[in-house]
């Protein structure tokens, strides 16, 4: 399992995405936007493996590509978010054969589906000692027979030493009158069930 580190910030609408924006702008140079349609499909197994071993089980499309992703449980401390996750990139080609395709690489393979998370999201990377990514994040989570839209912001360390990642963060945070995310999409997911 790789390590992943990021920021998480909840914002109330999207005007929050360009107050955000204007705080990094002041900081680093942010590259060109690019966006993204994503659809994440959650897993649990008959037997509740994952979530009994707080793992999320992630099935990924974008940009027609799919991703399969399996995470720990999250560990935050003065708003940064660490926790393991692996990634195995599937070959299939559509949402059926991408879920046979992943069974192999699960340990507990009798799954059914839980929830849905539909994501317009516009990235940003940023390079300066450390690179990373700024996701702005327009999403709507399908859980229950239910439909909540929210909005996030997300920054993610992709190389370069943690310390001054964490010190970056804080001075946005600083400039902008939001506050980090207390609950996660999939804990926000799972309580809609």
């Amino acid at each position: 399992m790789e390590r992943e580190y990021e920021f998480k910030w909840a914002a109330k609408t999207p005007r929050d995405f360009k107050i955000f924006l204007g705080a990094l702008r002041g900081l680093a140079r942010a590259g060109r936007p690019a966006r993204r349609g994503i659809k994440d499909i959650y897993f649990d197994s008959a037997a509740k493996y994952y979530s009994e071993n707080k793992i999320s089980c992630r099935l990924r499309r974008e940009n027609k590509k799919f991703i399969l992703t399996l995470k720990g449980a999250s560990e935050i401390v003065g708003g940064l978010a660490s926790r393991g996750e692996k990634n195995f990139r599937l070959k299939s080609v559509n949402a059926a054969a991408a879920k046979k395709e992943m069974l192999q690489f699960l340990p507990d393979k009798n799954i059914k589906k839980i929830f849905t998370v539909t994501n317009k999201r516009t990235v940003y990377k940023i390079k300066k000692s450390f690179e990373a990514e700024i996701c702005f994040d327009d999403f709507f989570i399908n859980a229950g027979g239910r439909k909540r839209r929210m909005f996030e912001i997300e920054m993610e360390l992709k190389k370069g030493r943690k310390n001054i990642f964490k010190n970056f963060a804080r001075r946005i945070a600083g400039k902008i009158n939001l506050k980090f995310a207390k609950i996660s999409k999939v804990k926000t997911a799972l309580s809609m069930l």
